[in-house]
């Protein structure tokens, strides 16, 4: 049976451990990036951070995949998946950080090491890495006039242990993000991810996954629809997950049921952040069919209940997503995945309508050489309010490029496009964006980049409209 695969949503909080995406430059904002409470958060590759932290790149790969950072504007390693460079800044929900239906390469809660490992004597494996940067952002609130411009500099270490027992793996680790600006302290931030991990094989069908972490993270001022305050609104999220298959990697068909619950609460700016705390319950289950040697069919439903702590909000609401579509890995060349379906989010307060419609997740990668990949991505989705209409339909879709042109030298880019349709407002957005990078590869395990976005969000509600350009000087190492 071919990889399950999550191309839309890499990094959700329990989903592939830290399993974020490369720096993409002008990777727009996909639906609901959830940072991801899985341990691989050391994979030090956390999307940018309140403004434009620098984001870390770390595989375990030839010297032309060093680490790289990447600029943005977000929440660090916990990014919401408008945070980073070319990307739209938008506060991350807490079905976002639930990760609740989402998968990781290979269905695993853990994931691949970064670097070189240094082993104990016990047998565990300590990862190491750190991406650093230095950037520009000539829009850091996201406003259509009087713009705040600031440069600033990041630094994201990454620590992770790794330990294996049979056929049972563990992950535990510590992602940071520590961004300052040099014009405007009041948006410094200090983002910290520690997640416990675990891949329990009973038998060769039977499997088990799970996470258990904490993050703190912030929402960018500008990034919601709440009044501004003088700083970013900071919060924190505690996240479980689990999630139990029966089927082994060759059978004709596998069943995977999960759960999860997550918990975030605001730190400051409460006269208005309040109506953000919330708790979230969630369970999904999946059939994945084989329906050829590289091709599965999935049978997905899910269902998530948020209740929000506030007495007087009306966002408290039950989800249910109901998805089928198709896995393939036909090719050395190809990989992908679509799941296509209908949702419906049901909101406690009768006088609310409900959110439902279509929903999709989908992802293709295209290699036509070995040294150089094609990724597009594209999902619907919807998003509770953060203080305009009742609920907010969101569309996105992004392509990029990354090619070696020569063992050291790589390029990568990028290209992104969304709507925002909100409900109960006249209010429609459209978004997009471009970007570029170039890096080079200083040793095998040390790389530097330079990075460049432009991003843009066109609304015909007077005061939403605004453009963004972005600039990142990074360098990146592991051990």
């Amino acid at each position: 049976m071919p990889k399950q695969r999550n191309f839309t949503r890499p990094v959700a909080f329990g989903q592939n451990a830290v399993l974020i995406p490369p720096p993409s430059l002008g990777f727009y904002r996909m639906s609901k990036l959830p940072f991801s409470l899985c341990v691989l958060a050391l994979l030090a590759s956390g999307n940018a951070a309140a403004a434009d932290p620098a984001v870390q790149e770390t595989r375990n790969s030839p010297a032309s995949d060093a680490p790289v950072a990447t600029s943005g504007a977000g929440t660090g390693m916990f990014d919401t998946p408008t945070t980073s460079v070319g990307k739209e800044s938008r506060a991350v929900s807490i079905y976002d950080l639930s990760g609740v239906g989402q998968v990781g390469e290979d269905g695993a809660f853990t994931a691949p090491g970064f670097g070189a490992p240094r082993r104990l004597e016990s047998g565990l494996m300590l990862y190491a890495g750190v991406n650093a940067g230095y950037g520009y952002n000539d829009n850091l609130l996201s406003a259509p006039s009087n713009t705040l411009e600031s440069s600033y500099y990041a630094i994201q270490p990454a620590l992770m242990a790794e330990a294996k027992k049979g056929g049972d793996r563990y992950t535990l680790g510590y992602t940071g993000n520590f961004t300052r600006y040099t014009d405007t302290s009041n948006d410094d931030f200090n983002n910290h991810q520690l997640a416990l991990a675990g891949d329990n094989r009973f038998t060769t069908k039977s499997t088990l996954g799970w996470t258990l972490g904490y993050a703190q993270g912030v929402d960018p001022r500008g990034s919601t629809d709440r009044p501004q305050s003088a700083e970013p609104d900071r919060w924190g999220a505690w996240n479980a997950r689990a999630m139990y298959g029966y089927g082994s990697a060759g059978a004709q068909g596998r069943i995977e049921l999960e759960g999860n619950a997550t918990r975030k609460r605001y730190d400051n700016n409460l006269i208005y952040t309040e109506a953000g705390d919330g708790d979230l319950m969630g369970l999904s289950g999946r059939f994945i069919y084989r329906v050829m040697p590289k091709t599965s069919a999935v049978l997905e439903a899910r269902h998530a209940v948020s209740d929000y702590s506030l007495g007087t909000s009306t966002n408290d609401n039950s989800d249910q997503r109901y998805l089928v579509g198709v896995v393939w890995d036909a090719t050395a060349k190809t990989s992908g995945s679509f799941k296509l379906g209908y949702m419906n989010r049901d909101y406690d307060q009768a006088s609310k309508p409900s959110a439902s419609g279509s929903t999709w997740e989908g992802g293709i990668k295209w290699s036509p050489l070995t040294y150089s990949v094609f990724d597009l991505k594209t999902v619907r989705t919807v998003n509770d309010s953060t203080g305009l209409g009742n609920f907010i339909h969101t569309t996105d879709s992004t392509l990029a490029w990354n090619h070696v042109w020569v063992s050291r030298f790589s390029s990568r880019l990028s290209l992104g496009y969304g709507k925002d349709d909100y409900d109960g407002i006249a209010r429609n957005d459209t978004r997009s964006s471009v970007g570029a990078g170039v890096f080079y590869a200083l040793r095998p395990n040390l790389r530097t980049g330079l990075e460049y976005s432009h991003v843009e969000r066109d609304s015909d509600l007077s005061g939403y409209d605004y453009t963004r350009n972005t600039a990142l000087l990074s360098l990146s190492g592991t051990l």
